[in-house]
C-alpha cells in the first residue's frame, strides 16, 4: 500500500526544551532521546525512524541508506540563548562508533539574532595544556582560555568534531549537525572527553560530512532533476516559504508551508519543487550530504566522502 502513494515534503513536531541558558528547540532529529513526529501529509503521527523503516532508501537515497543505514545522517535545532552557553564537545564518527554505537557530531551554526554583547567561543586562544582544561572545567571558567568571536546576525561557524565551543549573550542560533544526542558538556564530562579535545586554536576545516548553503529567497525558485539521489532539508532562519511540489499528471500541487523556527525535508524521490517566498527577507539554509564511496555498512568512520563532481 505504501509503495503506491508518492512520497510529499515533510515537516515535523518540534520538541521544546527550557534549558537554564534559554530555550532549546529540536526542529527535526532521529536521535533515540528525540524522534520527531511528522507533521503533515497521509504520513502524519509517524515518526522519522518509523517512516525510514518504511521507505529507507526512497527517503534518504540510496547512497546514504547504504552508508547511514536506518539513522537520518542530519539533524536542525534552534537555539535562543540568554546566558551563558555551556562548554560543549562533541567525538567525532570514529570515537562515537566505537565508544558509544553512534553518530558523531559536526555542526554548522548560523547567527539568527544578536545582542549587542552576542558572543560565540571556538577553540582555544592558544595551546593549552590538559591540566589547565580539566582545573578550568571544574572551576567553570574554561572560557577564559577560549577564542572569543563577537558575532552579528548572519555569521555562520563550522565546529568540527573535537573543537570546544559555546555562547554567551543574547543570541539566537540555528544548528544543523549529524543525528547525534553527543554533545559533551566539559564541566560535568571532562573527563570522559579529554582524549579527543583538541586543545589549540581551532584549524580551519572543511566539512566532509554534510554542505550547508544559504538560500536569500527574493524571488520562486525552481529545483528540477534531482539526479544526485539524495534527500534535501531546510531550515527557515527568516521569513516565511512554501514549498510546492507539483503534480503534472493528476494536475494537482502539494503545498508545504515553512516558517522561521521549522524545517522540512524532501525526500530523495522528490526531484522537482519549488521553494517560493511569502515574506520579505526569507532565508533559508539547505542541507545536504555528498555521496560516499563505501555503501555496504551502516557507518563507516574511515571512508573519505566523495562530493558530487569529485574525481
Amino acid at each position: 500500500m505504501s509503495e503506491e502513494k508518492k512520497l510529499y515534503p515533510m515537516k515535523f513536531v518540534p520538541t521544546a526544551v527550557n534549558q537554564a541558558w534559554g530555550e532549546d528547540t529540536i526542529v527535526f532529529g532521529d536521535l533515540g532521546y528525540v524522534d520527531s513526529t511528522v507533521d503533515n501529509g497521509w504520513l502524519g503521527g509517524n515518526s522519522i525512524s518509523e517512516v525510514m523503516d518504511m521507505f529507507m532508501d526512497r527517503l534518504t537515497g540510496e547512497n546514504a541508506f547504504g552508508y547511514y543505514g536506518r539513522q537520518f545522517p542530519t539533524m536542525m535545532r534552534m537555539m535562543d540563548v540568554k546566558g551563558d552557553f555551556p562548554v560543549l564537545v562533541c567525538p567525532d564518527d570514529k570515537i562515537a562508533e566505537q565508544r558509544y554505537d553512534a553518530l558523531g557530531k559536526a555542526k554548522y551554526w548560523y547567527v539568527t539574532e544578536a545582542g549587542a554583547d552576542a558572543a560565540v567561543y571556538i577553540g582555544f586562544e592558544k595551546e593549552v595544556k590538559s591540566a589547565d582544561v580539566y582545573e578550568a572545567a571544574g572551576k567553570g571558567d574554561l572560557k577564559k582560555y577560549m577564542h572569543r568571536i563577537p558575532v552579528k546576525k548572519g555569521d555562520a561557524f563550522f565546529i568540527a568534531p573535537g573543537v570546544a565551543h559555546s555562547a554567551s549573550g543574547k543570541v539566537g542560533i540555528a544548528e544543523i549537525a549529524e543525528s547525534s544526542g553527543l554533545d559533551f558538556n566539559l564541566a560535568e564530562d571532562v573527563v570522559e572527553v579529554l582524549d579527543f579535545l583538541k586543545l589549540g586554536p581551532a584549524a580551519e576545516e572543511k566539512n566532509k560530512v554534510f554542505r550547508v548553503e544559504l538560500f536569500d529567497l527574493k524571488t520562486p525558485l525552481r529545483i528540477s532533476g534531482n539526479e544526485s539521489d539524495y534527500f534535501v532539508g531546510y531550515l527557515c532562519v527568516s521569513g516565511k516559504a512554501a514549498v510546492e511540489v507539483r503534480d503534472t499528471e493528476a494536475g494537482t500541487s502539494d503545498i508545504c508551508p515553512v516558517k522561521k523556527g521549522e524545517g522540512v525535508v524532501i525526500p530523495a524521490e522528490v526531484s522537482d519543487y519549488a521553494l517560493v517566498p511569502e515574506e520579505e527577507n526569507t532565508v533559508l539554509l539547505e542541507v545536504t550530504i555528498p555521496e560516499y564511496d563505501q555503501t555496504d555498512e551502516y557507518i563507516n568512520p574511515d571512508a573519505e566522502p566523495t562530493l558530487p563532481g569529485e574525481e
